[in-house]
């Protein structure tokens, strides 16, 4: 595509186009929506969902559609984070059932079970009683509170 034809600033070095205006977080935007995203739908139509526009030239600002690929979500994940997708930073394997949100299933077993070792049992269940009796407090104030509301609404006879 030469560049007289396009309607807004771009300097073609070489292979990628670079737009050179308005840049969101390093991509090339126009009002709301990504360039290279709006270029790719206009040759090939909308991106399907769960699928990602990725840059294979890796550069933000580039919005030539020869070098956007349509990939899964999690491909896209595991190109631009490999380690961490694989991984935990105690060297764990961080796949299946071993993957608690983001996080390393034995990390966190590990430590919860240190929380858990650091508190004596007797301080556990003065803790409990604690959380027990403020409860009970608690639920006590609320009852005269909403007594004193329904006495309020009344209708006098």
């Amino acid at each position: 595509m030469p560049s007289e034809q396009v309607p807004f600033p771009v300097v073609m070095s070489g292979p990628c186009w670079t737009y050179t205006r308005v840049l969101t977080n390093g991509y090339p935007a126009l009002g709301r929506r990504f360039l290279h995203r709006t270029a790719w739908e206009l040759l090939h139509g909308t991106i399907p969902k769960g699928f990602e526009a990725h840059h294979v030239c890796l550069q933000r600002a580039c919005w030539n559609p020869a070098h956007i690929a349509v990939i899964s979500k999690s491909d896209h994940r595991r190109h631009h984070f490999p380690l961490q997708t694989i991984v935990c930073h105690r060297k764990h394997l961080v796949v299946g059932s071993n993957r608690k949100g983001r996080k390393c299933r034995l990390c966190e077993n590990e430590r919860s079970k240190a929380r858990y070792k650091l508190v004596s049992p007797e301080l556990r269940r003065e803790k409990q009683k604690e959380k027990y009796w403020n409860n009970v407090e608690h639920y006590r104030k609320y009852q005269r509170e909403r007594r004193a509301q329904l006495a309020l609404r009344l209708p006098i006879p």
